[in-house]
Formats: structure tokens, C-alpha cells, sequence
């Protein structure tokens, strides 16, 4: 880029590249001479740049993508920008114009529902959410919720929502869902424990939650290996826990069952020193 004022008094503008448009802008306001910054605007108006340059954003067809709770219909159309916008219909039926930077970014997820429906429950007076505080049981409703159906968190998305794991529709109540949870397992035993799903491979619905602590719920992962002993499955873990030897360690044993020992035998032979 140049900026040059011969001796003719005529100014002309070099710009190579209009992506550099805005270091053509930054040199003007720099410029000593009114007049010639003038100049610059003026020539800056005449070139009539296509502004889509300004903008590193890439075409990708997000067409039938979903996104929270919008599913992308088809392009809308560019701002003055060079940003694009999608059409989306929501789960409630609507439809909405939303920036492409929204979706991906996760920054919109519904077309407003979602957040009426949150601002609703948290203005509801069920005695479980104070001004600085809330109960275990509306707080593991809480993350249950957000687990499912918020996509901010890669891990989430992938361990919950890219595996169709959702939350029983009656639950979206939240006085529904702690009279569920006074009926069969309970209030929180105690600050160890949490919501967890006994079958792994099925959402959170009436006869698949529990209360559990940490440790019990990492061996109720999904990538746990797993044995069986005596017509009962169980992890590697809870088979060193119950099974091993004193003579032998948990890491010897568990080496023992990954090369594929039969039970029997990994929990009998004796481990051998090292020289």
C-alpha cells in the first residue's frame, strides 16, 4: 500500500489487497493534512471494495447440523460484514436467523425459548434455590439439564448429547423431579455423592438414577474393561479390589487380566521377584 501527493495536487491511493483496507484507514487518522486525509476517505468511498474481504470467515454448509436446540434449514444471507447467517427452526417450531459465529461458538442455542423457560424455573418458589445458595438435589437437576443440552463443553457434547443421552421430558419440572427423587432414592447422602445413570447407555429417566459416589461412578464408565468371575460381571477394579492376593499387587494382577489371564489363575499364581 502507498499513499503518494505529486506535485499536480492529485492524491491516488495504492491499494494492493482490500483485505489491508484497514491499514489504509489506520495511515489516515495518523495524517498530519486535513485536506489529504479527506482525500483518502474520499478515494477510499470511490473504490467501492467488495467488503466480504474483510472477513476470514470460511463457506461451510452447516445445512442440517444441530446446534442446542436449532437445527440449521439453509443460508440467509451475508451482513455488510461478510458474515454468514443461517436459517434454523427451533424444537418449539420456530424459526430464526442466527449468525454462524453463534452456532459453532455455541452462543445461541434456541430461538429465546431456552432461556424463558430457565429464567421460569428459577423465579419458581419451590424452597430448593435461595439467593446465594441452592440444595444438592436442585443442583444435580441443574448439571443433569446442562450435561444434555447446552453444547459449550466438547466433552459433554460428546459423551452426552453425540450419544443421544437426554433427561426424562416430565423432569424438565423441577418440583416433578424432586418428587421422584423423595419417592425412591432419597435426598443426597452426603457431599461425596451425585446423579449417576446405572445404565450408562440410557438417559436420565425414572428407574436408571442414583446417588453415587465418585469412585463408583468411574467404574461405571462406558471404556472400563471388564471380567467375569464366578457368573458375575465386573471392572478390573472391582475384581482387584474383592480378588487380589496379599502376595500380589494391583498392578501385577491388572497386567495379568489385560494379557489374558483367566481369573482363576491370575488370583493364584504367585508373583515372582524381581532378582
Amino acid at each position: 500500500m502507498g499513499i503518494a501527493v505529486p506535485s499536480d495536487g492529485v492524491l491516488r491511493v495504492e491499494v494492493p489487497r482490500a483485505k489491508n483496507m484497514h491499514r489504509l484507514m489506520l495511515a489516515t487518522r495518523s495524517h498530519e493534512n486535513q485536506k489529504t486525509r479527506d482525500a483518502v476517505l474520499a478515494a477510499i468511498e470511490r473504490l467501492e471494495l467488495d467488503t466480504s474481504h474483510f472477513t476470514r470467515e470460511r463457506y461451510v454448509d452447516l445445512s442440517g447440523k444441530r446446534f442446542g436446540r436449532l437445527i440449521v434449514l439453509k443460508p440467509f444471507g451475508k451482513n455488510k460484514f461478510g458474515q454468514m447467517s443461517w436459517l434454523c427452526r427451533c424444537n418449539c417450531g420456530n424459526d430464526t436467523v442466527v449468525q454462524r459465529s453463534s452456532l459453532v461458538s455455541g452462543g445461541t442455542i434456541s430461538c429465546g425459548c431456552y432461556a424463558r423457560e430457565r429464567a421460569s424455573i428459577l423465579h419458581t418458589k419451590h424452597g430448593e434455590r435461595h439467593a446465594n445458595a441452592t440444595t444438592p438435589e436442585y443442583t444435580a437437576w441443574q448439571s443433569m439439564w446442562n450435561r444434555c443440552t447446552l453444547p459449550y463443553h466438547e466433552e459433554n457434547k460428546r459423551n452426552y448429547q453425540d450419544r443421544g443421552i437426554t433427561v426424562f421430558e416430565e423432569w424438565k419440572d423441577f418440583p416433578t423431579f424432586l418428587k421422584y427423587l423423595l419417592a425412591t432414592i432419597g435426598r443426597r447422602p452426603g457431599p461425596e455423592y451425585s446423579i449417576d445413570r446405572i445404565n450408562n447407555d440410557k438417559g436420565y429417566e425414572p428407574g436408571n438414577i442414583r446417588w453415587a459416589t465418585y469412585k463408583e461412578q468411574m467404574r461405571n464408565r462406558t471404556n472400563n474393561r471388564r471380567i467375569t468371575y464366578h457368573d458375575e460381571t465386573m471392572t478390573y477394579a472391582e475384581f482387584i479390589e474383592r480378588y487380589r492376593p496379599p502376595f500380589l499387587s494391583a498392578s501385577a494382577l491388572r497386567g495379568r487380566l489385560s494379557n489374558g489371564w483367566e481369573p482363576e489363575l491370575a488370583i493364584s499364581r504367585p508373583q515372582r521377584k524381581r532378582r
